[in-house]
């Protein structure tokens, strides 16, 4: 048996139990403990563990105020730095210099952007400082407004609205986008920026420029593309860049949604073969009628995607000539006959379609997309001969529809495929039409 008093279980955390939080030391398992009362060494056991869980809050508690401490301080020192780049802005600003002008605006939009960082996770810590926020949101508006005319108020609360909604939406999702691949990741924030830069036309860049919810949420999408090194920078949040950004929108957004289709997809073919490869050792095949027929359920559901099928042909060799009837393409790159037979047929030109899928293939593989290029060279290896100068064809019109292109200032000449144009190059390599009649035709000879 164990003897403990209140002030020893105090002494537990360091110091006097009075100095515990009340929200801690309310309902606390000290508060049930007569002094010199005698314990079970169950009940004790118990007790040490209801006591490291109010040690543990307590020290999150502890943590959490020491940060929310640091991103004031921060704050305070990020606020004097901006109100010193705003005094040399105006400065520039009467002295026509441009360039100085946008060197002094880009630091100022960095600092907004760690600005609404910092004051997002001291919300998190601290939910009672928005007032705070409210009161020192002046210091983000750079230059006064005229008062918008009757029309003018109603678009700006619209714009306002949908800008409000698009910061929640990143917020809420952004954090959830280290766990996708990179392709779905840029497209979604390639929607955002779009989205973002329509309200900001429809404003006015001028006045969107020195709106502090614009400037805001710019700097909240900003930060959060920081975080993510891969993502290449979007024109829509260039406000020198001009487009039709209701189309690009339209756009981005059915192929947000191809790609979230392939990246399903792709999952779907990988349970597909795992299921195959499942009912293959669990079943003695041939002989076993009902394997048999989950085999056949099986082979089925994997060959209808198109870049697994040979990884289908190999994990089915054993059972070729069980399958083969009904699933003979899954070998139809194979000919049945002589070895001089299969090397006549290695010596026969490739089609069009052929080679233009060894190259763009070769680059899917090899992750030749946006920023990451490789030599001209590389693409062309292995062809010789005919098949040379038709890969060279190939390129030419790839690089004109738009489905390759050329990395400037180097003397080699580097290419790699554009970001929105993987879909389509990927639905490409599987067999489908790419989208582009010169180049169809142009497969089809």
């Amino acid at each position: 048996m164990f003897g403990l008093n209140g002030n020893q279980a105090g002494e537990g955390f360091g110091g006097s139990y009075l100095n515990i939080p009340p929200t801690l030391r309310q309902g606390s398992p000290l508060l049930s403990i007569t002094p010199g009362q005698e314990m079970d060494p169950r009940d004790y056991n118990e007790l040490l563990k209801k006591l490291d869980v109010e040690f543990a809050d307590l020290q999150k508690i502890m943590l959490a105020r020491g940060r929310i401490k640091e991103i004031r301080a921060e704050l305070v020192t990020l606020k004097q730095q901006r109100e010193g780049l705003q005094e040399r802005l105006r400065e520039y600003q009467k002295l026509d210099a441009d360039g100085l002008v946008a060197e002094a605006q880009k630091h100022i939009d960095d600092i907004d952007s760690e600005v609404s960082m910092l004051r997002l996770e001291l919300l998190k810590l601290d939910p009672d400082e928005t007032e705070e926020f409210e009161e020192d949101d002046a210091y983000l508006q750079t230059r006064s407004i005229p008062e918008p005319s009757k029309a003018e108020q109603i678009l700006e609360e619209d714009a306002r609205y949908e800008v409000i909604k698009l910061i929640e939406e990143v917020e809420q999702m952004a954090v959830y986008l280290e766990d996708v691949s990179a392709f779905v990741r840029e497209s979604q924030f390639h929607v955002w920026a779009l989205r973002w830069r329509i309200v900001a036309e429809r404003l006015g860049q001028e006045k969107a420029n020195k709106d502090s919810v614009m400037r805001r949420s710019y700097a909240v999408l900003r930060a959060w593309m920081k975080k993510y090194p891969d993502l290449p920078f979007i024109d829509a949040l260039n406000p020198r860049a001009t487009g039709e950004w209701e189309v690009e929108l339209k756009a981005a957004q059915r192929e947000q949604a191809a790609i979230v289709a392939r990246e399903n997809s792709a999952e779907e073919s990988r349970e597909a073969l795992v299921a195959l490869r499942e009912v293959i050792s669990e079943y003695y095949l041939p002989e076993d009628e009902e394997g048999r027929e989950k085999l056949f359920e099986a082979v089925g559901i994997c060959a209808r995607h198109l870049h697994i099928r040979d990884e289908v042909a190999k994990a089915c060799e054993p059972l070729r000539d069980l399958l083969e009837k009904e699933f003979g393409f899954l070998w139809r790159k194979e000919k049945k006959g002589s070895k001089k037979s299969k090397s006549k047929k290695a010596k026969e030109p490739l089609s069009g379609r052929e080679i233009m899928t060894k190259m763009l293939s070769r680059m899917l593989g090899k992750k030749k997309i946006g920023n990451s290029h490789t030599p001209l060279t590389n693409m062309l290896k292995g062809l010789k001969g005919r098949d040379r100068k038709r890969a060279e064809e190939a390129v030419k019109l790839l690089v004109s529809g738009g489905y390759i292109r050329y990395k400037r200032g180097t003397q080699e000449q580097h290419v790699s495929i554009p970001s929105q144009k993987v879909g389509a190059v990927e639905g490409f390599c599987n067999g489908s039409s790419i989208g582009n009649t010169t180049i169809d035709k142009w497969c089809s000879s």
